[in-house]
């Protein structure tokens, strides 16, 4: 899984260059496209420190 302190870059090394390139089958705009509804349901809502140890939004503005 992706580290949450890496932001992007990490998306792109676990989902785009690894998960979704498996078999070579989806261009990359695609694995984006993919990497990006996966990490939709993090952009609503927030981290809790009981669930996650992190606490407030999931992204800092600059990774939003």
């Amino acid at each position: 899984m992706p580290n949450p302190e890496n932001g992007c870059n990490d998306l792109q090394d676990v989902f785009v260059n690894h998960i979704f390139n498996i078999g070579g089958g989806l261009n990359k705009k695609k694995r984006w496209a993919l990497t990006a509804a996966i990490s939709g349901a993090h952009t609503i809502g927030s981290a809790k420190p009981e669930n996650s140890g992190y606490d407030g939004m999931w992204g800092d503005p600059h990774n939003q």
